[in-house]
């Protein structure tokens, strides 16, 4: 069964806008005061300010001493120009509640708060000598899976308390952890609870349609949904981090922030034995984590942390479900674009057509051993797994060569069509990571590493497919003129990131061509890898 379309264009743009007009204000107030109009020297209370740390969004940040007694503290200020905010003083106002509601080792402490002459909110809390995890990990590159345990285990029973007391962080991402030290050993300290959620406050909630509430690395599924979020949403944060600390990068740090948001939506990341000299017990851990529906995920901090200290002492390798094998599959990947852009807006006419393209397609291959792995709105993976016989046997790829042309022009033919929609067919041979009947990860799941970076209408294959089709491998023909790029991706689609691809063409569409496309209508951005051939 298909799964349902991640969401809708409208909901997608509005995600969107609200993130770029959240960076524009962030920078129009950077550099329009970048230290809120306040002084060294300036005093808050019973605070003198003794240097400027921070400039966020929302406030400004101080290192300042408490007049008499000298403690040194931080004292987080609102913005001037947001004060006539409801939102942003809303916003303030809910952090201060937060802290002071949990009160924890590995939280940050509240020590006062209150209101400027300008009526602006500020709060106290205690200064943190040490580092952040985001410029640790930047500075010493990626953490050994004991070291990742150990901040894990504070982490963990941070955001227990914090649950315990129906507050959801919704924002546990590398910068928001602080490595400091306590008594000769290292203290992990939860920081900025800006966007926290307040489970039982029955006053607004942050949460709008049209906002995205959290950062773009570790956002759950459904935050980006604008849906209920429980202790769940946090366990897929910690599972985000801890796939940093164990890679040295956040998961998709490559992709635009469209990409990002549809990455996190459905697209698990590359497991991390993958990226980095870790054994794979480690993977189902971090992916089960980071699963997109919150019942499928640990049900909470510790169960999460436990899992994790079970695959650091090799005690176990699977928890809650079966192990993670490695095959060798064939995928195909079906995909239709509109040469007008009109995807972007699309009447019932047009979206009758794609589903009846997409319908056909799953149909097609299903008879050939085929199933979806992944979908977006406008294309299917469809994977087909080997066994050990067909992995040496040149038929098979042929086999499945004439399928993905049989189905091209099946497609090109069906009735009623009304010249709307282009479609490409690409066919590519690697490793899938599989969990039970479930596609996890694996080469041939990561499209960006061998789909062709051009949009060509026709059917496309890799070298590995080509080498056992006859006059497929090295047989130059002229290249049919690609579709021009247009001012920029539809909602919900990355723009290509320069690549110059070389299109595999094994059947090429006999359509005219010139009309131009407005837009780059597929996954991430593509690298080449496909070298243009021809068929006897």
């Amino acid at each position: 069964m298909r799964t349902p379309m991640p969401m809708t264009n409208s909901m997608f743009s509005g995600l969107i806008q609200a993130l770029n007009e959240a960076e524009a204000l962030a920078r129009q107030g950077s550099e329009r005061n970048p230290v809120g109009l306040l002084r060294s020297g300036d005093r808050i209370g019973s605070y003198a300010l003794c240097e400027h740390v921070a400039t966020g969004g929302f406030g400004t940040v101080w290192r300042a001493e408490h007049a008499e007694s000298g403690q040194e503290v931080a004292i987080k200020v609102l913005h001037p120009y947001l004060v006539s905010s409801e939102d942003a003083v809303s916003r303030f106002e809910r952090e201060i509640r937060v802290i002071a509601r949990t009160r924890h080792p590995n939280i940050v402490e509240l020590i006062d708060c209150g209101r400027l002459d300008d009526g602006r909110p500020y709060l106290v809390t205690e200064f943190l000598h040490g580092t952040d995890l985001d410029t640790y990990i930047e500075q010493n590159g990626a953490l050994t899976p004991e070291e990742t345990l150990h901040i894990l285990e504070q982490l963990g029973a941070a955001l227990a308390a914090a649950h315990a007391e129906k507050i959801i962080h919704r924002d546990v991402k590398a910068s928001n952890v602080v490595l400091s030290e306590r008594d000769g050993q290292m203290r992990v300290v939860l920081v900025d609870f800006g966007v926290a959620k307040l489970l039982d406050d029955s006053s607004p909630g942050l949460t709008m349609s049209n906002v995205l509430v959290g950062s773009l690395a570790c956002l759950s599924p459904e935050q980006i949904r604008n849906r209920r979020v429980d202790g769940r949403t946090d366990v897929y944060a910690l599972g985000s981090l801890t796939y940093h600390m164990l890679t040295g990068e956040p998961p998709f740090s490559h992709a635009g922030v469209t990409e990002i948001i549809n990455l996190h939506l459905d697209r698990d990341p590359p497991v991390p034995s993958s990226m980095c000299a870790v054994p794979s017990a480690f993977d189902q851990v971090v992916l089960k984590a980071m699963r997109k529906l919150p019942e499928e995920r640990f049900a909470d901090p510790r169960a999460f942390t436990e899992a994790f200290r079970r695959a650091v002492s090799g005690t176990d390798a699977s928890p809650d479900g079966p192990t993670m094998r490695r095959m060798r599959a064939l995928g195909v990947f079906v995909e239709a674009a509109a040469a007008d852009g009109s995807l972007a807006n699309p009447d019932e006419a047009l979206l009758d057509e794609l589903d009846d393209i997409l319908v056909r397609a799953e149909c097609g291959l299903a008879a050939e051993g085929f199933h979806v792995a992944r979908e977006r709105s406008n294309a299917l993976l469809f994977v087909r797994p080997l066994s050990d016989e067909e992995r040496g046997d040149p038929a098979v790829r042929r086999q499945a060569v004439t399928a993905a042309q049989h189905l091209f022009h099946r497609l090109m033919r069906r009735p009623g069509n009304a010249g709307r929609l282009r479609i490409r067919v690409c066919i590519h041979e690697a490793d899938v990571l599989a969990s039970g009947e479930d596609m996890q990860s694996g080469p041939l799941l990561q499209l960006g590493e061998w789909l062709p970076a051009q949009w060509e209408e026709g059917v496309f294959g890799s070298p590995v497919v080509l080498a056992s089709v006859p006059g497929g491998s090295g047989c130059a023909v002229s290249r049919a003129p690609s579709w021009p790029a247009g001012p920029g991706p539809r909602p919900g689609r990355c723009p290509r990131n320069g690549h110059q691809g070389h299109g595999n063409a094994i059947a090429g569409s006999a359509r005219p061509r010139g009309e131009g496309v407005a837009y780059s209508d597929t996954l991430p951005a593509f690298a080449p890898g496909m070298e243009r051939a021809c068929l006897a």
